[in-house]
């Protein structure tokens, strides 16, 4: 009798120790979904040409936002397409027509009917100025990162014409997986005005973003760039501790540790 009582004892503390074990990794494995984002897709910010700018900051808010590829210091001139490689990872092209680092307010075309301000006048500066013709800006990374956007300068437009899309894509140069698009505003941005297009994606998989630009009815239009700005990963830093561990880390091992100390009095019969 004293020994089917035992295995009794026994096979009851064995379901026990079970269901404590399904329970610590199952605290385990909600705890750390709770602590990895869920990927979501792209979210663009074309649309509201007086606070883009300012709305795409706020969706990185969590990260760091690098604003060093202003041209500012870069020679007047033939544009360098890796100019920002070595300091911020940043490689820039464009194709279509040609393209060269300029100083002043911008393009300054006179075709200004219709036109909206946009995030006000660009300041007298350096810009990497654009020729007529059918183009495509392409802004490679050499790391992916949260978001990006950049700055257009007198960019010329209105219903029927002037179409240009924003795509982002997880590998460099406009490859790998298409990570979504939207279409820009067709209106006119003339003289000098700033239109900010950007991208966003907090799951931090955008290697480039590619902007294209066909204005070929008016035989097309020159128009400029500046203040190119993306969100690095790098400032996604985990929480810490009162010690500096990361706090995940720190209570996943309190799970484990408890789960352990509890294992331990169980087969000393102590529970």
């Amino acid at each position: 009798m004293y020994e089917q009582k035992g295995n009794s004892r026994k096979l009851f503390l064995g379901v026990t120790e079970m269901l404590s074990l399904r329970s610590t990794f199952s605290g385990l494995i909600f705890f750390f979904g709770l602590q990895v984002s869920t990927l979501a897709a792209p979210v663009f910010f074309v649309s509201s040409p007086s606070t883009n700018s300012v709305d795409w900051s706020n969706s990185v808010s969590g990260f760091t936002i690098n604003s060093n590829v202003d041209f500012e210091g870069v020679p007047i001139g033939a544009f360098n397409p890796t100019q920002y490689l070595m300091s911020d990872g940043v490689t820039i092209t464009t194709t279509g027509a040609a393209s060269a680092i300029q100083f002043g307010a911008g393009p300054a075309q006179t075709s200004t009917g219709g036109a909206i301000p946009g995030e006000g006048l660009h300041p007298a500066s350096n810009f990497l100025f654009q020729d007529r013709g059918a183009n495509i800006l392409t802004i490679s990374f050499a790391n992916p990162v949260a978001g990006a956007g950049f700055f257009t300068i007198d960019k010329f437009g209105g219903a029927g014409f002037g179409a240009n899309t924003l795509t982002a894509f997880s590998g460099q140069d406009g490859t790998g997986t298409n990570l979504g698009s939207a279409a820009g505003l067709l209106n006119n941005f003339q003289q000098n005005n700033l239109y900010f297009l950007g991208v966003s994606d907090t799951s931090s998989t955008i290697g480039s973003i590619v902007w294209e630009y066909s204005n070929s009815q008016f035989s097309g239009d020159t128009y400029g760039f500046d203040n190119i700005v993306f969100a690095s990963t790098a400032t996604a830093v985990p929480e810490l501790d009162a010690n500096g561990a990361p706090l995940a880390l720190t209570l996943a091992l309190g799970f484990l540790v408890l789960f352990a100390d509890r294992r331990k009095r169980t087969r000393e019969g102590t529970v």
